[in-house]
């Protein structure tokens, strides 16, 4: 029996004057928390913007993931 678990990503969005200009994934909260300080230092707040989002991701084996029967 395999055991599904549900784990988040958290993902940091940059925005320049309205265009979206990087995102980045991270498995910690605080790392991408850390990372969007350093990153509003170097913003003009007033077009520029970042958010943190969290993703749900659900976690399967690799086994019950890619072992498809074949349609033959």
């Amino acid at each position: 029996m395999v055991a599904n678990k549900n784990a988040f990503l958290w993902v940091l969005v940059e925005v320049r004057s309205g265009i979206p200009a990087s995102i980045r994934a991270f498995t910690n909260r605080r790392l991408a928390e850390t990372q969007e300080k350093r990153l509003r230092k170097t913003l003009n707040l007033e077009n520029d913007e970042t958010g943190i989002f969290p993703v749900e991701i659900e976690e399967e084996s690799a086994i019950e993931t890619y072992d498809h029967p074949s349609p033959n």
